[in-house]
């Protein structure tokens, strides 16, 4: 395994599980306690994927002590006017005693407020890292970085071979937060194409890899950490098998030309804004 250190000294596995889509009918629980049998060790969920009591349950399941696994999960804006009570929450619903990390899930509803929160839960000890997700969709989020107490330590996005968002990425850069890449295969919606680019093929053939692990290892190479997501055990587990290979400067060159700056989830802000600040928890 590959480890992050973000800006405040602790240090995240680069690669982890994604359970965006796993619903908690029992498989978010299957796929998360095969992970962990898998050798993952960096759990991603968010109290918007309505699946966190099914993660909890496998981890306290999987028998790996709770100290070896880096647990993420994400409050929603509707939550950000008092997110240290959405922090109580979620430990609730995990079954834990602290996250390792928590985000706020997009840049809507009162951010200041919310990164607050966040800031009184991290000083109670409920929580080691805090970061942002999706801010950079939003024209104007360089504001929110003016009068904080804790730099985010990491800003989550989408970003895949087809697309990377490299000025907010030079931006963050400049800050010192590190970043981590959700639909680092494309996401269900893209129905595989990146594994099959032309150049995605050519170099797992190079490499006797599958597409998904060049993807993968161009992510961890390219600097970001990913959280790829499966229902598949068969793919859990090949996608955690990318640390035996490097790619090098040819095989990265040919890559960069597979980028055709076009997001998967195409969808404007201000498009999805009613459905994001009108979305109901039943917990």
């Amino acid at each position: 395994m590959e480890y992050i250190t973000l800006n405040n000294g602790a240090r995240m596995p680069a690669l982890g599980f994604g359970t965006f889509g796993l619903a908690a009918d029992g498989t978010a629980k299957r796929c998360v306690l095969a992970a962990l049998r898998a050798g993952y060790r960096h759990i991603d969920t968010a109290h918007a994927y309505l699946n966190e009591r099914e993660v909890g349950e496998a981890i306290r399941e999987s028998g790996v002590r709770r100290e070896d696994i880096w647990l993420t999960t994400k409050i929603w804006p509707t939550e950000y006017d008092d997110a240290e009570a959405a922090v109580d929450r979620a430990l609730e619903r995990l079954g834990v005693q602290y996250l390792d990390l928590v985000y706020l899930h997009h840049y809507l509803g009162d951010v200041k407020a919310g990164w607050k929160g966040l800031e009184s839960a991290v000083r109670h000890g409920k929580v080691r890292s805090i970061g942002i997700s999706n801010f950079e969709r939003s024209d104007d989020y360089k504001s929110f970085f003016e009068g904080l107490e804790i730099t985010p330590a990491i800003a989550q996005m989408e970003r895949h071979i087809d697309f990377t968002p490299d000025a907010y990425v030079e931006d963050l850069k400049s800050r010192g937060i590190s970043r981590e890449a959700w639909f680092p295969l494309g996401g269900t919606v893209s129905q595989k194409a990146q594994l099959n680019l032309p150049e995605v093929l050519a170099v797992a053939k190079k490499h006797g890899k599958a597409g998904a692990q060049v993807l993968l290892r161009w992510q961890l190479q390219t600097g970001f950490s990913a959280v790829p997501g499966s229902a598949n055990p068969e793919h859990i587990a090949e996608n955690l098998n990318i640390f035996d290979f490097a790619l090098d400067a040819e095989d990265l060159a040919t890559l960069a030309n597979a980028n055709s700056n076009k997001r998967v989830f195409d969808v404007p802000l201000s498009a999805q804004t009613d459905m994001i600040m009108g979305f109901k928890f039943n917990d």
